[in-house]
């Protein structure tokens, strides 16, 4: 998503080392391609498209989606900029895709403000439904416009980069939560035994990380050179070291992988299921950089910041500062602050629902991505709709 000032190290299956890479990735997330040959323009559509899924797998045997056919084993995960030649290619094609997104946009008088996102306080997808009556003139909170106090947005090129920026953030920590419980799933099959629920699972797994790395580009698909002025010096004053570590869906997501990364290779012949999961931590981090170097390739503000404080202390450790600051209760405050993100302990799964599908469908009404990405995006969706729907039913 973001830039560098909102990286989260969001690749590395081990959260000890996901920390010590905090420094040089600090954060990030984004966008990107090719006008797409449909837009949805019915949320009634929308579900019905995402929930379709792939003609190939039966109705009743979605869990168990095939899983891709490569067989990459990841030695290193691919965190690092790109050339700079790359870097100029992705500046193009990331102007293309803003290019065609505003002209969807076109359609309506002026582009609206992010709205507000709601989520459960103690990080889990709510399992409570709603007795009462729905009302349809009762307002949701996750409805209301918002803009971080920290961001000026002078005209409609600011305000287009607002609305990426935010509400492809609010997207990518409804899956980040939704990957945290498919990889608790593999790794609860991975101790019963269970290698078919496990390799299920792990296929929802690897479908979940691809549409992650493709709503990337969501993200920033607007003028890269609004990136600095209006969005990285906001979210400098909202706090001077900034980052995706600070993100709490993040954070439970890379121990949800780590766990399921132990879980798996202490099961021995459960190993092989790693490989689905480690391609597609390489296809997340190959679209990550690409934005990344496409809105901002210097240095992150927690990279800067850290800098800052090495040169003034020989003293200083990193791993203390991490601990204590970038994770700490204020600092995992701060960053919600900075997205509109409310914690809700009365958070029902129809509302969940709801939320999702309207976050998504605003999404899919203008967003241009070439083939290949958009079905790995739709997949995700898919995959993400199909689990919160799940737990409606009751069903696991």
């Amino acid at each position: 998503m973001g830039v560098r000032d909102l990286d989260a190290d969001h690749g590395d299956a081990d959260p000890r080392r996901a920390a010590d890479r905090a420094d040089r990735r600090g954060d990030r997330l984004g966008e990107r391609e090719q006008v797409a040959e449909q837009v949805v323009g019915q949320v009634e559509e929308l579900v019905d498209l995402l929930l379709g899924h792939d003609e190939r797998v039966a109705r009743a045997n979605r869990s168990h989606v095939e899983e891709g056919q490569e067989a990459v084993v990841l030695a290193q995960l691919v965190g690092r900029d790109l050339p700079g030649d790359d870097a100029a290619e992705d500046r193009g094609h990331l102007a293309r895709v803003a290019r065609r997104a505003g002209r969807y946009r076109a359609r309506i008088s002026a582009t609206p403000l992010p709205t507000a996102l709601v989520l459960p306080r103690d990080g889990r997808v709510p399992e409570r439904r709603l007795h009462a009556p729905a009302r349809l003139a009762e307002a949701a909170p996750w409805r209301e416009p918002y803009q971080s106090r920290f961001v000026t947005l002078g005209g409609e090129v600011e305000r287009t980069a607002w609305l990426h920026f935010c509400l492809g953030h609010h997207v990518e920590f409804l899956y980040w939560q939704i990957t945290t419980l498919a990889c608790d799933e593999v790794s609860a099959a991975a101790a019963r035994g269970d290698d078919a629920g496990g390799r299920g699972w792990m296929a929802r797994v690897a479908r979940l990380i691809r549409g992650s790395g493709a709503m990337l580009h969501y993200c920033g698909a607007f003028a890269p050179e609004v990136y600095d002025p209006c969005l990285r010096d906001s979210m400098a004053a909202e706090r001077d070291d900034f980052s995706g570590d600070m993100s709490r869906e993040f954070l439970r997501m890379m121990r949800a992988k780590a766990e399921m990364v132990e879980a798996l290779t202490a099961a021995g012949h459960l190993g092989h299921q790693l490989q689905s999961f480690r391609a597609a931590e390489r296809y997340w981090h190959r679209h990550h950089g690409q934005v990344v170097t496409a809105l901002h390739p210097g240095k992150s503000l927690l990279r800067e910041k850290i800098e800052r404080l090495q040169a003034t202390s020989d003293a200083f450790d990193y791993r203390a500062y991490v601990d204590s600051v970038v994770r700490s209760d204020a600092a995992l405050a701060d960053y919600d602050d900075y997205f509109g993100v409310r914690r809700s302990d009365e958070l029902t799964i129809d509302a969940y629902w709801t939320q999702a599908v309207e976050k998504l469908g605003f999404t899919h009404s203008h967003l241009a991505l070439a083939g290949g990405h958009r079905a790995d995006l739709m997949r995700g969706d898919a995959t993400l709709l199909q689990i919160v729907s799940e737990r409606l039913d009751g069903e696991r």
